[in-house]
């Protein structure tokens, strides 16, 4: 977990931009096809959606996907022989066009693909573009994904506060691993996606750190700098739009 959050976040901390390594022809291939049959899996889509899951919230939107990505970047662990789409070196990387209708009024989303990660995974992420950005009105962040027929389904959302983002002037971006001043030990959660479209919300106070960057001494919700989804060692396909944050009207429960 140490060096899975270490690579993550040093990525979205950095904002390198690296070429993705390995054969795309090869595991890119074999991602789509069914291990045991050997057949073109092909993604149905979304089964139905309630487009009205977001009724109970108030919504302060971060990114839409409907003007582009503004800003957001991919990033992973460059196993040998490994693929992403969209790869790194593309910023800010591209949205893609939903089919009609296939989520509510929404036209484009993210959508990640990736093969053959072996380390640490890979995942998307972006630096707020008011740094850093009071959030402390709010109750967490709410997204909506979905995930393809081949992909894992486990994600994690990290949020990145003045104590654990090098903007901050907290943590010390070139201390080496498992220094207790290190960089990128954002706080975060999990969520298990479904293949159908689905609004995902996970709060601030459930959020946590990892453990293996700077041990934060509280999450400062006043002080955000940025904030990504990860995914492990595997093989990913993810989609992601209408990313925010939210506040839970009253007498309302979690949608997650």
């Amino acid at each position: 977990m140490a060096r899975q959050n270490h690579g993550k976040l040093l990525a979205l901390s950095l904002l390198f931009g690296v070429a993705c390594g390995g054969d795309p022809d090869g595991p890119k291939a074999l991602f789509s096809r069914d291990a045991a049959t050997g057949l073109e899996l092909v993604d149905p889509g979304s089964g139905p959606v309630d487009c009205s899951a977001d009724r109970d919230l108030t919504l302060g939107v971060i990114n839409d996907f409907e003007l582009g990505t503004d800003g957001w970047f991919s990033y992973n662990d460059h196993t040998p022989g490994s693929f992403q789409e969209p790869p790194d070196d593309i910023y800010p990387i591209p949205t893609e066009e939903l089919p009609s209708k296939s989520r509510c009024q929404s036209v484009y989303a993210i959508h990640i693909r990736a093969g053959g990660l072996a380390d640490w995974g890979g995942g998307v992420g972006m630096k707020l573009v008011d740094r850093p950005t009071d959030a402390s009105q709010f109750d967490g962040v709410a997204f909506w994904a979905r995930k393809g027929p081949t992909s894992f389904p486990a994600l994690r959302l990290n949020v990145s506060d003045v104590h654990t983002h090098e903007e901050g002037g907290v943590c010390d971006p070139n201390a080496p691993d498992k220094d207790p001043k290190r960089c990128g030990d954002a706080f975060g959660g999990y969520v298990s996606l479904s293949p159908s479209w689905r609004l995902y919300t996970i709060d601030f106070a459930e959020m946590r750190q990892g453990g293996w960057g700077m041990r934060a001494p509280s999450f400062d919700l006043t002080r955000l700098y940025a904030l990504s989804f990860q995914y492990q060692a595997g093989n990913w396909d993810i989609f992601i739009d209408d990313v925010s944050f939210f506040k839970r009207k009253a007498n309302t429960t979690s949608l997650r």
